[in-house]
């Protein structure tokens, strides 16, 4: 592995490496995936049960091997990067067991966002239509913020939804919860229709393109005004 820097702040520890997963491998990535996950069975026990976040499985798998992992890869990476054992037809937990084919079921229909939303970013980063790009799994989870921007020396929290019933409800659902958004200039909430003509569609997966990155840059220098307003 080839390493930047390691860096200790206090009490945490931070590793730095380079990335050369870019928005084209992840496509060729994708090429070799087939997904699996539409009109899966909905297990209610598991569907409103708090178990670790498939999020934080996604990226810390990208992280290490640097390109997008398939089906099989992403929940065998789940249950050993969160030591979850195996009993059967059930993951053990630490509040109870649960039906691994109603986890793995959950974590599929999660599975199609995360990719493309990682895509976005790199297509994002990749047009230099803004000064900074930037992507923080603990932003995302405890306020929803997909994409962080900076243009003309604003952080813009760009949050990407489908308009698809799914993700109405989860929006609905992120709404409840109250978010600081203090480090922000403004909220952006950046709505995409699937069916659009402007889907790239790699293998079985939607993905965003040039026209939705081209989309947000309008909206966010809109707001962003000169470095000095």
């Amino acid at each position: 592995m080839d390493i930047t820097d390691i860096r200790f702040f206090e009490r945490e520890a931070y590793l730095l490496k380079p990335s050369l997963l870019d928005s084209k491998k992840i496509e060729e990535n994708l090429k070799g995936i087939k997904y699996s996950g539409q009109g899966r069975t909905v297990d209610k026990e598991v569907e409103n049960s708090n178990i670790p976040y498939f999020a934080t499985t996604f990226f810390h798998f990208v992280f290490t091997y640097d390109r997008i992992p398939n089906e099989t890869e992403l929940m065998q990476h789940y249950i050993v990067l969160n030591q979850i054992s195996e009993d059967g037809q059930f993951l053990q937990f630490k509040a109870k067991p649960l039906s691994k084919n109603g986890v793995e079921n959950r974590l599929l229909r999660s599975y199609p966002s995360l990719v493309r939303d990682f895509h976005f970013f790199k297509l994002c980063t990749e047009s230099k239509n803004f000064d900074a790009v930037k992507y923080s799994l603990k932003v995302d989870i405890e306020d929803g913020v997909d994409l962080m921007i900076q243009q003309n020396e604003k952080i813009f929290c760009v949050s990407i939804f489908t308009q698809t019933p799914r993700a109405k409800k989860y929006k609905d659902r992120k709404n409840r919860v109250r978010h600081d958004y203090k480090n922000c200039f403004k909220q952006i909430e950046f709505s995409v229709d699937l069916s659009s003509k402007n889907i790239v569609k790699v293998s079985n997966f939607l993905l965003l393109s040039q026209t939705h990155v081209a989309l947000l840059a309008k909206q966010i220098t809109s707001y962003a005004g000169s470095k000095n307003s």
